[in-house]
């Protein structure tokens, strides 16, 4: 899996959490639709040590590798009051909790360790709302650690996922087979 997909596979469990439009977005996003949510993957640099492995003559290094992804969300509010509208009450920050607990959920942990990435939220869902000319922006902010392992390999960099549903080995496995007991406890 190459870094673009992971953003694309960040995005998509993002979007199937919280609906809406969902981007990958440094700055200047276009005027869609509310509610938006924006993605940004923030470089905490490559380790410079790698784990090598040598197979058939050739170098495999693997980088033990961290990113900060930064989840914008921009949501229009629910109208409060009862039957009149006396303001509108922000649901941005009730969707990034929603989301934090989807990404820790057995499903979200599930879906990330099936492409080697860990995804942990770091801090508490900050409320970003303020008034931008004569309206409210209903905004929250969460940052989450997103780990995964680096393979480099004949000048290619990509998300290392490794083989699964290998067959177990036959012969001896270095476990118990068999126990007697002497005594019998109650």
């Amino acid at each position: 899996m190459t870094l673009s997909e992971m953003k694309d596979f960040l995005e998509k469990m993002v979007q199937d959490c919280l609906g809406g439009y969902v981007y990958c977005a440094e700055q200047y996003l276009p005027q869609m639709p509310l509610p938006v949510t924006t993605l940004k993957l923030k470089d905490t640099g490559v380790p410079v040590h790698s784990s090598d492995r040598i197979v058939d003559g050739e170098i495999y290094s693997y980088y033990a590798c961290e990113k900060i992804l930064e989840v914008n969300r921009y949501t229009v509010g629910v109208a409060a009051g009862q039957g009149k509208i006396e303001g509108l009450k922000n649901t941005s920050v009730d969707d990034l909790l929603m989301l934090s607990l989807y990404l820790q959920s057995e499903k979200g942990v599930e879906e990330a360790s099936l492409k080697n990435i860990c995804i942990l939220q770091m801090g508490a869902v900050r409320d970003l709302t303020a008034l931008e000319g004569t309206r409210y922006k209903n905004r929250a902010m969460q940052e989450f650690s997103v780990s995964y392992t680096l393979e480099y390999h004949n000048g290619e960099a990509v998300v290392y996922v490794p083989d699964a549903g290998q067959e177990a080995a036959e012969g001896p496995t270095g476990y118990f087979e068999s126990v007697e007991m002497e005594e019998k406890y109650e």
